[in-house]
């Protein structure tokens, strides 16, 4: 009966110790496969920016630009988490379906004209030969 238990308590804690290790290596800031998809396209047009080889003047434009569309999503997302969330589409008689989707269509649209406004003030300051090379750059990473 005391192996049991010893066993039984010996399993427990390698199976807390693993399940410990595990989470921290999944999680950790060194496990490039952990991070989001979406740092991969982040990281994707860093590189292509840094492949045009801007100049001073153009690097602080493409900073305020980023920048600028960094500080409106998180008013967005601030505004969005204040509001009702999903909560505001169910009742008691279910989903309201249209307006969930016109409410994520709505974010959608948002977040793509907030891109193409960085993307358009980042194109006014490129020169050609830079444009090219960043559409390049774009597509071959």
């Amino acid at each position: 009966m005391k192996i049991l238990k010893t066993l039984a308590v010996v399993t427990v804690a390698s199976i807390m110790a693993t399940t410990s290790v595990s989470a921290e290596n999944s999680y950790g800031n060194n496990n490039p496969s952990a991070k989001h998809q979406k740092g991969a396209k982040h990281q994707k047009f860093k590189a292509a920016l840094k492949s045009v080889h801007l100049t001073k003047e153009q690097r602080v434009t493409v900073k305020e630009a980023r920048k600028n569309m960094r500080t409106q999503m998180k008013a967005k997302r601030q505004e969005m988490k204040n509001s009702a969330g999903m909560a505001q589409f169910l009742s008691v008689n279910g989903v309201d379906r249209n307006a969930m989707v016109n409410k994520a269509t709505e974010m959608a649209k948002y977040r793509a004209n907030l891109k193409a406004d960085m993307l358009s003030k980042i194109f006014s300051v490129l020169t050609a030969e830079q444009k090219t090379q960043f559409i390049q750059a774009l597509r071959s990473n």
